[in-house]
C-alpha cells in the first residue's frame, strides 16, 4: 500500500492530468460497466501496474520506455480505446489512451513466436555477463506488457553487467541486438544487410535517475514484510513434514500399485493367448467351409465383370459432375461479370438518359417553331393555288373554242383581248409581251418555291414521326433505367457503407493510439445522385474542440501529414497494390507524431501481406528502429561524394546495376 501511494505522489509531481484521470476512472469505472460500457479490460498507467523486483533496473525500464508510455492508459478493445479518450479528453489535457493487443502478446513469449525467434537466447549470451532482457525485468497485466514490447524498444534490449574482453564482439556475433547496456553505457549498432558493414554510437547514461518506477519502502512496511515471511517459513516447514508423510505413504501404494500392474500383465496376456486361439480356430472353422463349398469360376468372374461395369458407371457420374461443377463454376464467374457490366451499363445510361433528356427538349421546342413557321406557308400556298387554278380556268375558255388553223387575223374570242391591250405599236406590243414573259417567270418560281415548301413539309412531319418514336424509346428506356438504378443503389449503396465503416473502424484505432479522435463517414449530397458522394474525414486534435471536416486551410500542415498517413494506413487492407510512394510526410510533424506514423508504416510494410513501401524525407529523427526487409538509401552528390551512399554496394569494376546485384543476392539466400 506504501508503495502504491509513493507511485501516486509521484504521478501526481509529474504529471497532474494523468494522476487526475486514475482519479476519475476508480470513481467512475463501476458505474461504467453497470451502463454497459468498457466490458473489456482498462489499465492503469505503467507506472502504477508495473513492479520492477530490482530497482537497479529502473533506470533500463525508464530510459527505454519514457515517461509517455509509462503514463499512457492501456484498453484491450481499439473501440474502448478510442471511447476512454473521447471521455478523459474532456477533462484533462496531458493524457492517452493506448491499445494494448493481446492477440499480438505470442509473438513474444511463444517459442514459434515472429519476435521471440528473432532475439537472440539468454544462453548464448552468458560469456560477456548478460544480466537480463530490460522487457524481463518487469512484472504486469500482458496487455500493459504488449502495449511497451510493440510502442518501444524494451524487448529487445539486452543489459550486461560491466565491459569484458568479449564486449566488442557482440554487435558482430548477433547483429539482431540493435541495442545492449554495458553497465552504465548505451550502445547502439546497426549492421548492413548486404556490406555488412557496422555503424555504433555510445550514450553514458549515469547521469539518468529514474523518477517513476523507483520508489523506498518505509522501515515499518519492511518489518511487517519479514515478519510474514517468517510466518510463511514455518508454515512451509509444516508443510513439509505432511508432504514427507505423504510421499512415504505414495511410495508404499506405488509398490502395491506395482504388484497389481504385474498381476494385470498376466491376466492381460492370458487373453491375448485366448484371443488368439479363438482366431485360429474360427479361421480353420472358415477353412474347412471353404474347402467343402464347390468352386465356381464364372460366378466369379460375373461378379468382376458386375463390379468393373457398376465401376465405370461411378466414374461416368462422376465425370458428369465434374463437368457441371466446372459449368457452375464458369457461370457463377459470367453472373459477376455480368453484375460488374451491369454497373457499367447503368452509367452509361443515366449519362445516356440525361443527354437524351436535353436533346428531347431540344426537338420539341424545334418542332413546335417549325409547326408554327409552318402555318402562314401553308396558308400562302393555299392563295397561290387558287390563282393558278383561276389561270388555267382563264386559259382553257380562251382557246377552248378555236380551231386549229389560225389566220392573219386572230381569232373573235383574242380579237375582243387584244383590243384591251393599249399599245399601238411593235415596241408596244414587244414591252407587254416581255411583261407577260416576266409574269410567267414569277409564277414560275413561285411554284418552284411551292414544291420546295411541300418536300420541307414533308420532311418535318417525318422527323416529327421519327422524334415521336425516339421519344417513346427514351420514356422506356428511362423507366428501366430508373428501375436497374434502384436496384442497384439498394445494393451497392450498402456495400459502400460497409466498406467506409472498415476504413473508419481502422482510422479511428490508429488516431486513437496517437492520443487524437477521428473518423471516417460517406458524405451524400442528393441520395439519387451518386456524382455528390463522397468521403468525409472528421478529426479533432484538442479537447474542446469541435468535430472538423479534414480541408486545405482547416487545419495545420502536420495535423494533415498526420491525417493523411493515418488515412493511408486505413486503406492498407482495403487494397492491393504492389508499391506505395510516401514523399516527406514528416513535413510539419513533431518529432513524437513523427516517430509514431514512421512505426506505423514500418509494422504496415514488413508485417502480414503488406505492399513495399518508398519513404522519402529530407531529415530523418535519430535513432529509429529499423526491422528486417528494411533497406536506407542516403542520396548526395557533392565534390568530395561523387553518387548516392546506400546499403546496396555495387560491384567494383561491374557494369550492372547494385539493385540487379541485390535482387541476386536476395535470391540465392
Amino acid at each position: 500500500k506504501n508503495a502504491e501511494n509513493q507511485k501516486l505522489t509521484q504521478l501526481k509531481k509529474t504529471n497532474p492530468d494523468c494522476y487526475g484521470a486514475v482519479m476519475y476512472i476508480r470513481k467512475n469505472i463501476e458505474d461504467w460497466r453497470q451502463s454497459g460500457k468498457f466490458k473489456h479490460g482498462i489499465h492503469e498507467p505503467a507506472v502504477l501496474t508495473l513492479t520492477v523486483p530490482n530497482l537497479e533496473n529502473a533506470v533500463y525500464i525508464e530510459k527505454e520506455a519514457g515517461g509517455q508510455q509509462l503514463e499512457a492508459f492501456v484498453c484491450e478493445d481499439p473501440r474502448e480505446a478510442n471511447d476512454l479518450m473521447q471521455e478523459l479528453r474532456q477533462r484533462f489535457q496531458r493524457v492517452s489512451v493506448i491499445h494494448g493487443d493481446l492477440n499480438k502478446m505470442a509473438q513474444f513469449i511463444s517459442p514459434r513466436g515472429e519476435r521471440f525467434r528473432s532475439r537472440a537466447a539468454a544462453e548464448d549470451l552468458e560469456r560477456y555477463k548478460f544480466v537480463d532482457y530490460v522487457g524481463d525485468m518487469f512484472n504486469g497485466p500482458d496487455a500493459v506488457k504488449v502495449h511497451l514490447y510493440m510502442h518501444t524498444s524494451v524487448y529487445n534490449t539486452a543489459v550486461f553487467q560491466e565491459e569484458t574482453p568479449y564486449s566488442e564482439e557482440i554487435s558482430d556475433e548477433f547483429p539482431n541486438l540493435r541495442k545492449y547496456y554495458v553497465g552504465k553505457t548505451l550502445n547502439t549498432c546497426r549492421v548492413s544487410k548486404y556490406s555488412k558493414l557496422v555503424s555504433r554510437g555510445e550514450e553514458d547514461i549515469s547521469y539518468f535517475k529514474p523518477q517513476r518506477l523507483k520508489i523506498n519502502y518505509d522501515q515499518e512496511e519492511i518489518y511487517s514484510l519479514e515478519k510474514q515471511v517468517d510466518d510463511l517459513n514455518k508454515e512451509i516447514n509444516t508443510n513439509n513434514k505432511h508432504v514427507q508423510k505423504i510421499s512415504d505413504t505414495v511410495v508404499k501404494n506405488k509398490q502395491e500399485i506395482t504388484q497389481i500392474k504385474k498381476d494385470i500383465a498376466e491376466n492381460n496376456e492370458l487373453k491375448v493367448n485366448k484371443s488368439k486361439l479363438e482366431i485360429t480356430l474360427k479361421h480353420k472353422k472358415e477353412l474347412v467351409v471353404e474347402m467343402t463349398r464347390p468352386k465356381s469360376d464364372e460366378n466369379h468372374e460375373g461378379k468382376m465383370e458386375e463390379y468393373a461395369r457398376k465401376k465405370v458407371i461411378l466414374a461416368k457420374d462422376l465425370v458428369k459432375h465434374m463437368q457441371s461443377m466446372q459449368e457452375t463454376h464458369a457461370k457463377s464467374n459470367l453472373q459477376y461479370i455480368e453484375r460488374e457490366l451491369l454497373y457499367v451499363k447503368q452509367y452509361h445510361l443515366q449519362e445516356k438518359y440525361s443527354e437524351n433528356s436535353s436533346r428531347l427538349n431540344n426537338l420539341v421546342a424545334e418542332v413546335k417553331d417549325q409547326e408554327a413557321a409552318l402555318t402562314p406557308e401553308e396558308k400562302r400556298l393555299d392563295r397561290w393555288k387558287e390563282r393558278l387554278r383561276k389561270s388555267k380556268d382563264d386559259a382553257h375558255s380562251c382557246t377552248a373554242d378555236e380551231s386549229k388553223e389560225v389566220s392573219k387575223k386572230p381569232p373573235p374570242n383574242y380579237a375582243a383581248l387584244f383590243d384591251q391591250i393599249e399599245a399601238r405599236t411593235a415596241e408596244d406590243l414587244e414591252a407587254h409581251v416581255d411583261a407577260i414573259a416576266k409574269d410567267l417567270k414569277n409564277d414560275e418560281k413561285l411554284m418552284k418555291d411551292q414544291e420546295k415548301i411541300n418536300r420541307s413539309y414533308q420532311e418535318k412531319k417525318q422527323s416529327i414521326e421519327t422524334l415521336g418514336t425516339e421519344i417513346e424509346q427514351l420514356r422506356e428506356d428511362k423507366v428501366n433505367a430508373l428501375k436497374e438504378s434502384d436496384n442497384i443503389s439498394t445494393s451497392g449503396v450498402q456495400r459502400l457503407k460497409d466498406l467506409i465503416d472498415n476504413v473508419n473502424d481502422k482510422f479511428s484505432a490508429y488516431f486513437a493510439d496517437l492520443g487524437y479522435a477521428g473518423e471516417v463517414r460517406l458524405s451524400r449530397g442528393d441520395v439519387d445522385d451518386y456524382k455528390s458522394y463522397g468521403v468525409a474525414i472528421k478529426v479533432r486534435f484538442r479537447d474542446g474542440e469541435d468535430w472538423s471536416e479534414l480541408a486545405k486551410g482547416r487545419q495545420s500542415g502536420g495535423e494533415m501529414s498526420v491525417t493523411t498517413a493515418i488515412y493511408m494506413l486505413a486503406l492498407q487492407e482495403m487494397t492491393t497494390v504492389p508499391f506505395r510512394c510516401v514523399d516527406e510526410i514528416n513535413q510539419g510533424l513533431d518529432e513524437r507524431n513523427e516517430r509514431r506514423v514512421w512505426d506505423m508504416i514500418l509494422n504496415a510494410a514488413t508485417e502480414g501481406g503488406g505492399s513495399q513501401y518508398f519513404y522519402l524525407a529530407p531529415k530523418m529523427p535519430y535513432n529509429l528502429e529499423y526491422k528486417p526487409g528494411t533497406v536506407v538509401h542516403v542520396c548526395h552528390a557533392s565534390d568530395t561524394i561523387k553518387r548516392s551512399i546506400s546499403s546496396v554496394e555495387q560491384e567494383e569494376g561491374s557494369d550492372v546495376s547494385r539493385w540487379v546485384t541485390a535482387a541476386k543476392r536476395l535470391r540465392d539466400s
